[in-house]
């Protein structure tokens, strides 16, 4: 969670028009259908897409956030994985983006023969990972968690 952000219990009660998302525990499908009607939410927040990231230069340019969750490390030998980055770090450019990555992108970059330098590209964003109160929680886990800003 950023400094910048809210948890949703503070956010409540100060601001609740318009709403973005509804947790479908808390409301019936009908009802949920009855806000979608009377536009006071909307069902299409974000899109799931499921496809080589290699064919997706336009989606990669205009999206406004990338989540990256293990992507390369297990299915890619180190040849594929630098074409697919080489490939990511040329078309991830709007600049105000955000690239989230499960493992961090030094990480996943270490013993690839590539020369992507990250600086000029991104900046990572830190977290605060204590914003879980759970005891049982995996803090490591939490670590593999980084968020880069696009320059």
């Amino acid at each position: 969670m950023l400094s910048s952000e809210h948890l949703a219990l503070q956010k409540i009660q100060s601001r609740p028009e318009p709403t973005i998302h509804v947790d479908a525990f808390l409301y019936d499908e009908d009802f949920i259908d009855s806000l979608c009607e009377e536009g006071k939410m909307s069902r299409n927040y974000c899109t799931v897409l499921h496809a080589d990231i290699c064919t997706q230069g336009s989606l990669l340019q205009n999206a406004d956030v990338v989540i990256m969750n293990n992507v390369f490390e297990y299915f890619l030998d180190e040849a594929e994985q630098a074409r697919a980055w080489e490939y990511i770090s040329h078309n991830i450019r709007k600049q105000g983006s955000l690239l989230l990555t499960v493992p961090s992108l030094e990480e996943s970059l270490s013993g690839l023969q590539i020369n992507i330098q990250l600086s000029p590209w991104v900046e990572e964003v830190p977290l605060n990972y204590d914003v879980f109160p759970e005891k049982d929680i995996d803090r490591e886990a939490l670590e593999q968690i980084h968020l880069y800003k696009i320059l």
